[in-house]
């Protein structure tokens, strides 16, 4: 991923804007189908991890609609 920049240049400001979507209102919710990544191109953008693990756990049983 760390091509991205140079591939499609300004455009990447956009990208993985976690806390910009959450303080925004948006339901962050994350899954386990792409490989994970240790880069951060963007370090405003960054989520704790408690905000990271209800993502992928709390707010992804959510939004299939299992929350019980």
């Amino acid at each position: 991923m760390r091509w991205m920049k140079d591939r499609i240049g300004e455009r990447s400001s956009g990208a993985y804007a976690f806390r910009s979507l959450m303080e925004g209102g948006a339901l962050l919710v994350f899954g386990s189908d792409w490989p994970g990544t240790n880069a951060s191109w963007y370090p405003a953008e960054r989520i704790t991890m408690e905000e990271a693990l209800e993502a992928d756990t709390v707010n992804a049983a959510w939004a299939e609609f299992a929350e019980d």
